[in-house]
């Protein structure tokens, strides 16, 4: 179980884990952005396995000009707030970006870790543009 405090306007980029993840909202709010595995390769996500950010957008979400002129146009999406006391549930390979939206307490737990070849098949087939 891995448990974070966070503060307004804290961001983790767009990104996916291996296993499925669990998100309780202990206190406070977090929009999370969230995309099925087939968008990856319109998501700008890092594919050299030895980056220390592989699995992670490159792009800056924040940055309205990049949105602009990146193929965000073609990535269906899953918008949603998790309030205190909810349970966030995120498959395996699906990406999410997440926004802290006050003063917030967050537990999480991946349930299960697929193998490594998963992972780089997604990286490998998947996410090429």
């Amino acid at each position: 179980i891995n448990c974070r405090w966070g503060m307004r306007g804290i961001i983790s980029e767009c990104h996916f884990d291996a296993g499925e993840n669990f998100v309780l909202m202990l206190k406070g709010m977090k929009r999370y952005v969230l995309s099925a595995p087939s968008t990856c390769k319109h998501l700008g996500v890092l594919t050299d396995r030895t980056h220390p950010s592989a699995r992670h957008s490159i792009l800056d979400w924040s940055d309205k000009q990049q949105v602009r002129s990146s193929d965000f146009h073609k990535v269906p999406a899953i918008d949603t707030i998790v309030h205190t006391g909810e349970v966030l549930f995120i498959p395996s390979m699906w990406f999410h970006f997440i926004v802290a939206l006050n003063y917030n307490v967050q537990c999480n737990t991946r349930n299960g870790h697929p193998p490594a070849e998963k992972t780089e098949e997604m990286l490998d087939k998947v996410c090429q543009p």
